[in-house]
C-alpha cells in the first residue's frame, strides 16, 4: 500500500528517523485544530497530547503558496463568498488533503 498524495506546495518540517520527509498538518482533536506531523507513507498524522503522539487517519496537510485560505468539504471548494480569510493577505494557505489529490 502506498502513502497519501502530498500536495506539491506542502510545508516540510524535517525528516523522520528513516529519512522520509515530514510535513506539517492539522487535525481536529478534542474540538480544536491541532498541528501535528504527517508522514506520507504511513497515511496519518501524529498529534502531540499529554506527552504522547496520537495517530489519526483524517487530517489536513498545510500548503504554502499565493492563495487565500480555503476549505474543501467532500471534495468541493466553498464558493468565493464563503472563503474564510486568515487575517491580512499573506503568502501561505492551507488545503485539506485526505490522501487524494485536490481537484
Amino acid at each position: 500500500m502506498g502513502g497519501c498524495v502530498v500536495p506539491r506546495n506542502a510545508i516540510p518540517a524535517g525528516r523522520s528517523a528513516t529519512g522520509e520527509l515530514i510535513y506539517i498538518g492539522r487535525h481536529e482533536h478534542k474540538g480544536e485544530l491541532t498541528p501535528g506531523k504527517v508522514i506520507a507513507s504511513q497515511r496519518c498524522i501524529y498529534i502531540p497530547y499529554l506527552g504522547k503522539e496520537i495517530r489519526y487517519r483524517d487530517f489536513e496537510i498545510l500548503i504554502q503558496g499565493e492563495y487565500p485560505y480555503f476549505e474543501r468539504t467532500k471534495g468541493k471548494t466553498k464558493d468565493k463568498d464563503q472563503q474564510i480569510h486568515d487575517g491580512p493577505s499573506s503568502s501561505s494557505s492551507r488545503e485539506l488533503s485526505r490522501g487524494t489529490p485536490p481537484t
